[in-house]
């Protein structure tokens, strides 16, 4: 069984049995790929809430030879970077917040004019909304609200994000829903 290291974004995961669990992933590497999380359903579990859907995360699969599904051993979240450059690491980040959906977080104003995908402006508001929404556990996250400007500057980041990290625009979603959220 090969070892199979990816990033990518978890689309769906439904109960399987007692206690595991089918993710459906996108991975800009292998595309549209499914895996089982065994034990995931357990109240004391390895996965956390990091296979819930719109998760970026690292994943260490196993592939088995004539097996559609990969096994997942190991999932670590990826969080966006708000507290320094993510491009360059200054800690000092001067003027309107910039997000770089290549960098994964935000950028300062001289790394923001290097990037190849353009850089979403967000405001203090958002950003605020972004670290508490990272602070916060997984369980606790669903009860933020963003609502007006804080919502469409959030909402245009994470779709930015996806663009990046799928490589290509996936269909519309409202990422902020509190369907999606739950």
């Amino acid at each position: 069984m090969p070892l199979v290291k990816t990033t990518a974004i978890i689309l769906r995961s439904r109960k399987w049995g007692d206690a595991d669990r089918i993710v459906t992933f996108y991975a800009k590497n292998l595309g549209k790929i499914r895996g089982v999380a065994r034990g995931a359903r357990r109240l004391k579990n390895r996965f956390g809430a990091a296979l819930e859907p719109f998760t970026l995360c690292r994943l260490n699969l196993f592939e088995k030879a004539g097996d559609s599904l990969f096994r997942i051993s190991h999932v670590d979240l990826v969080s966006p970077q708000t507290d320094h450059c993510a491009a360059c690491g200054r800690t000092h980040l001067v003027g309107e917040p910039q997000f770089s959906p290549m960098a994964g977080g935000l950028v300062c104003l001289t790394c923001a004019t290097h990037q190849r995908v353009r850089c979403v402006t967000l405001s203090r508001g958002s950003l605020s909304f972004l670290q508490q929404a990272i602070r916060l556990a997984p369980d606790v996250v669903t009860r933020l609200r963003a609502t007006g400007r804080v919502r469409n500057e959030v909402e245009e980041a994470i779709e930015e994000y996806v663009t990046v990290v799928a490589g290509k625009r996936l269909p519309p979603v409202d990422f902020l829903s509190p369907a999606l959220l739950v």
